[in-house]
């Protein structure tokens, strides 16, 4: 038994014509008719990020706007707490506009954790690197990820 959170495909209102009434939903009638190969690699490529070390840092690569990281290391000056910043997403911004339910969105937030923790543990196995959720910001489903503080720190 796994503690991987799946996403739950009935839980999409526009799906529905795609799953079927009996056995586990199959995404791929879906994908097949309506993602185009750009749009699934975008997908994969923020479910599965490339990573940048910076300043004893690790950040997400396409959030890594090092002269915006510098600033955050003036203002902050702790690793962990510049990583928290920088790798912090709401999920909202991922999604059309009015293209979603809050729910669907909070259905989200675990398994793209899941994956980041997969990805970080297989890019950097000898560090603590913690991934962090909220269902309920301020602005919508969030998460980030940051080292944790090591013993005496």
């Amino acid at each position: 038994m796994s503690d991987r959170p799946e996403v739950d495909l009935h839980a999409f209102s526009d799906l529905g014509v795609f799953l079927r009434p009996d056995g586990p939903p199959d995404p791929r009638p879906y994908l097949g008719a309506t993602v185009t190969a750009s749009m699934f690699a975008s997908v994969m490529a923020f479910v599965a990020p490339p990573f940048v070390e910076y300043r004893g840092g690790v950040f997400l690569g396409f959030a890594c706007n090092r002269p915006v990281v510098d600033d955050w290391f003036d203002r902050l000056g702790v690793v962990a707490d510049v990583e928290r910043i920088v790798n912090h997403v709401h999920v909202w911004d991922l999604l059309p506009s009015r293209g979603f339910t809050e729910a669907e969105a909070r259905g989200l937030v675990e398994p793209i954790a899941s994956f980041w923790r997969i990805a970080l543990r297989d890019a950097y196995p000898d560090r603590e690197l913690v991934v962090q959720t909220d269902v309920d910001g301020s602005y919508g489903p969030e998460l980030t990820f940051f080292q944790a503080a090591r013993e005496g720190e």
